[in-house]
């Protein structure tokens, strides 16, 4: 995990180079470990396959600040995750596309 800088009120954490099942699980994990403990200084999370945008409000926290706070919070936390939700499936015809 290696957390950098974006702007000067967002981080990203890259969990690693490749797209895997695993590192997918591991940033809907980390989404709902940081959405859960540091929801009073967040703006907005920014899942992707192997990274995660932290948006934050930089009245209320440092950079450098969130940045201890989150390698804090994800080093201990699970390494598995089994995230929970259902299936929506959205009805109609199939699209096609000329």
């Amino acid at each position: 995990m290696k957390v950098v800088p974006a702007s000067e009120n967002a981080l990203i954490i890259y969990f690693d180079q490749v797209v895997s099942a695993d590192t997918s699980a591991r940033v809907r994990q980390a989404t709902v470990v940081l959405e859960s403990a540091l929801a009073d200084v967040l703006i907005d999370l920014v899942p992707s396959y192997a990274s995660l945008l932290v948006i934050f409000d930089l009245s209320r926290i440092e950079a450098t600040t969130l940045e201890q706070q989150i390698t804090a919070l994800l080093d201990v936390a699970p390494t598995a995750y089994d995230p929970v939700g259902k299936l929506v499936r959205l009805g109609g015809a199939p699209l096609r596309f000329a």
